[in-house]
């Protein structure tokens, strides 16, 4: 105490520094973009935080927001500088906080808990050794509310922060947890809310870890949560719900007896008139029913539980309110450019979760859980719902559980979908926006069911009376309607893909109706289904009148957009598929859409080359998207696209791209590589000397995206030029080895790997077989899954030779080697004459004793198979 008292500030310095920090509350930002810059400079004084200490614990005479703001920014100090402290300098700052943790102000006494668990965050509990067991008996004998509230505002963040290092030196400190935690369980029941909020989540941080101490004391923890399930406090109860969760989900056997108790409370807490406690009760049940713990007391509760969750999905007077008087106005978003989402950023907000949200996840998990018995209870309560006398909410909450249902209950909701799928198809066009906006997503639901069925006779099948009704959505005058009717749209496309052929011309039709009045997020769901649609039906989009449905709408938007738009994000993206799908038919859009992509990736590097801290952060994905597009017109062009490549600045412009610090941007360069290759090798041979040393380096399974492209393209590439692929063997094989037997790595990219290998073994046989026992076994096993392809037979070509030039690396692993030939469901006649003679040449290379002894493990199915199919 002595050494730490001897400092003494300056009195000018803290006059200024006590300024400083009184005007970080100005209202004008011009004064607080300054104070942040002269407080930026006081950083490199050696003294700083000494000033900061002073002022924080010592100036009591000054305003509390200067005393919490000099502690806040020691905070922020503390995290670079407390492990270099002098010993001196350290012990002033502990011994002030220590002060303010009985401070009378409750902000000052807050900010001590931070600054603590800040320093044992970047440290070690050792900073402050035996301040648990400090704490507990300063719970047992002080009676002063401000000691005890600091004291456990500490707690609670240093718990919330470090409850596992607690745990790991609770030996070497003592075990405090022994005398803290009981301690803390006494003051779930204090009168002070604070005490009782406090307590419980320090005790809810060791659930996980359960120490010995808490097992001896869980009765009297789960009594108590049980008692404060009932508090009078909001933020108390919510931490009762998070206890509840983490129980059901880690501590099961705790509290298998207690469960019936604790649904009851659950339940109570379901109906609680805070909006939170309520939604952070409601996520108890999905918790519990992914438990797989107890379903039959789950479904001995379901009348009790649905009812529940039924009402929490139904939209009250004032939400339905708010959003019909925001249907009246045009959207202010709606009328500006919209964001574009990068791939690293494409979630929802959680910000937009809430209590319906939540029970309808709640009860698609329980239908997925619980399976056929969800519906004995449900469908009662939901055909009462679907009356025609019954309130609108009740009747949208319905249909949105109907489809909140149908995957985990698709089989047991088949025998009613004859009745309910015409029904959904009326409540289309119901007069509340609600119901029609709900039904457009339940229905859609069911598009599995409704694209299998049977065409009755003398009607419409229902499929083209789906199309029918969402159309008609797709022009509704609700925005909200217009969103789910798209959103349906696209997963209808996803479904159906070439049913919807015949369907094409009143489906693009719509699309132009509305592609000049949609807006916003609407427009970006719009031109997602533009492109799942171009997908789903391939080439039969590349008739005369669908183009001249389709394009002028998009290429009049393309041409009116400047190069800085980013709203040419979502249409580079549509208008890839597109192109790949229409094939020749784009060629007359081709030139000027291919130039102008060249120019957006131009002048991207251009700006990367001169961006500073001052200038905005440079669009990457106008290089991406503008790769992108470029595969999709050389894939669709095919022989055509060398005519629009060649003799253009996109190979000079690809190596720059090949190299860039971007995965995303080097992913997409290495796609457009295989595209090239496959359709413009002429034009491309004299550049593979520069690319392919680039293909190789990034063989590295630790930036996965780019690596599985460039993967797949030195497969077609090998593919492509054949032995003159021999140089870069030597190169990638020992990477590709590597990968193929490496963990934690997508299967995606295992199996590109493994028909990467399988390739170059088909036109260099030579250089890949002596290391095939290195990698034969788990290349079986990747390929055994894959779908029957032309990569994959060109892969078990490959095999096939390299086996013939290394037989004896296969015969340990022949039972895998046979599984991946018996995964073809029907081998093109040219692969199943090579399995048939290199399986015969085998048997004759072992002998038949030999060859008898390897096959005997076959499962008897497998026998069967290979004496029926190659006669061996």
């Amino acid at each position: 105490k002595k050494m730490a008292e001897q400092w003494q500030p300056n009195p000018q310095g803290l006059g200024e520094l006590i300024q400083l920090l009184a005007l970080t509350q100005s209202p004008d930002t011009a004064i607080q973009r300054q104070v942040h810059k002269q407080l930026q400079a006081l950083g490199s004084s050696a003294e700083y935080d000494k000033y900061l200490v002073y002022i924080y614990a010592k100036l009591k005479d000054q305003p509390d927001v200067v005393r919490t703001v000099a502690g806040l920014i020691l905070k922020n100090n503390l995290r670079r500088s407390i492990n270099e402290m002098q010993a001196g300098d350290k012990m002033l700052v502990k011994q002030a906080i220590f002060e303010c943790l009985s401070d009378p102000i409750v902000g000052i006494r807050r900010t001590a808990g931070i600054l603590i668990t800040t320093i044992i965050e970047v440290s070690s509990l050792d900073e402050f050794p035996g301040i648990l067991k400090y704490f507990a008996r300063v719970l047992s004998e002080s009676s002063d509310p401000g000691v005890i509230d600091g004291v456990l505002s500490a707690l609670e963040k240093i718990c919330a922060d470090s409850a596992d290092k607690i745990e790991e030196d609770d030996k070497k400190a003592g075990y405090p947890l022994t005398e803290l935690i009981p301690r803390l369980l006494v003051y779930f029941q204090s009168e002070h809310e604070a005490f009782r909020k406090f307590a419980l989540a320090c005790v809810n941080q060791f659930i996980i870890s359960m120490p010995h101490v808490l097992e001896e004391h869980f009765h009297i923890y789960i009594t108590g949560l049980f008692h404060l399930s009932r508090d009078t406090s909001a933020d108390v109860k919510v931490l009762v719900c998070h206890a509840f969760i983490t129980l059901v989900e880690v501590r099961f056997e705790f509290v298998k007896q207690h469960l019936l108790q604790i649904l009851q409370c659950v339940l109570l807490l379901n109906k609680d008139d805070d909006d939170t406690v309520a939604l952070e009760s409601c996520e108890f049940w999905p918790a519990i029913a992914e438990s797989r713990s107890c379903p039959e007391i789950l479904v001995q509760g379901l009348p009790d539980i649905l009812p529940i969750l039924i009402e929490g999905m139904m939209y009250s007077d004032v939400e339905a309110g708010i959003i019909e008087e925001d249907e009246a106005v045009p959207k202010v978003e709606d009328m500006r450019p919209f964001i574009h989402q990068t791939r690293e950023n494409s979630e929802d907000d959680p910000s937009d979760w809430n209590l319906r949200k939540c029970t309808a996840a709640a009860l698609d998990i329980f239908s997925v859980e619980l399976g056929h018995m969800l519906l004995p209870p449900l469908l009662p309560i939901l055909q009462r719902a679907l009356m025609e006398e019954v309130p609108w909410e009740l009747r949208e909450t319905a249909i949105l559980a109907l489809g909140a249902v149908a995957e985990g209950c698709s089989e047991e909701m088949e025998p009613h979908l004859p009745m309910i799928i015409p029904y959904l198809f009326t409540q289309m066009n119901h007069p509340k926006l609600f119901v029609r906006s709900i039904t457009c997503w339940s229905v859609c639901r069911y598009i599995g069911w409704i694209i299998e069925q049977p065409v009755v006779q003398d009607q419409p099948p229902l499929l083209a009376q789906l199309l029918h009704h969402l159309l008609q959505r797709l022009l509704d005058p609700s925005r909200r309607v217009q969103e789910s009717a798209i959103s349906a749209m696209a997963t209808l496309e996803d479904a159906a893909q070439a049913l919807l052929v015949p369907y094409l011309p009143p489906i693009l039709a719509t699309y132009a109706a509305v592609y000049g009045k949609y807006q916003g997020k609407n427009l970006l769901v719009l031109y997602d289904a533009i492109g799942s649609l171009a997908e789903a039906v391939g080439t039969a989009l590349n008739k005369p009148e669908h183009i001249e449905v389709l394009l002028p709408p998009l290429i009049q938007t393309w041409n009116s957009l400047p190069d800085d738009d980013i709203r040419l994000f979502p249409l580079l993206e549509t208008l890839a598929p597109v192109v790949l799908a229409i094939g020749v038919g784009f060629i007359q859009f081709a030139p000027p859409v291919y130039q102008r992509c060249l120019k957006l990736i131009h002048t991207t590097l251009a700006a990367e080359q001169n961006e500073t801290e001052n200038t905005a952060p440079v669009e990457m994905d106008f290089i991406v998207l503008s790769l992108d597009l470029i595969s999709g017109l050389v894939s669709g062009l095919g022989a055509h696209a060398p005519a629009l490549v060649k003799d253009t600045d996109l190979f000079s412009l690809l190596f720059i791209c090949l190299k860039h610090k971007s995965g995303l941007v080097r992913q997409s360069a290495f796609a457009l590589i295989g595209e090239l290759c496959k359709n413009c090798l002429g034009v491309m041979v004299p550049f593979l000397g520069q690319y392919l040393p680039i293909l190789a380096e990034n063989l590295n399974s630790e930036m996965q995206s780019a690596c599985n492209n460039a993967c797949w393209a030195l497969g077609e590439v090998a593919m492509r030029v054949g032995k003159e692929i021999e140089p870069v063997a030597d190169l990638v094989t020992p990477r590709l080895i590597v990968m193929i037997n490496a963990l934690h790595i997508s299967r995606c990219l295992i199996e590109n790997v493994a028909i990467t290998l399988g390739r170059l073994g088909l036109v260099v046989p030579h250089k890949i077989a002596p290391h095939l026992a290195e990698f034969v076994l788990m290349w079986c096993r990747s390929l055994r899954g894959v779908r029957d392809d032309d990569e994959k037979d060109s892969a078990f070509r490959g095999m096939c030779l390299m086996i013939q030039a290394n037989p004896h690396a296969v015969l340990p692993h022949f039972d895998s080697f046979a599984d991946a030939i018996a995964s073809w469901a029907e081998p093109p006649p040219e692969l199943r004459l090579i399995f048939t003679n290199l399986l015969q040449s085998l048997k004759n290379y072992v002998g038949v004793d030999k060859w008898n002894e390897i096959c005997s493990p076959f499962p008897p199915a497998l026998k069967i198979y290979f004496a029926e199919q190659y006669r061996v």
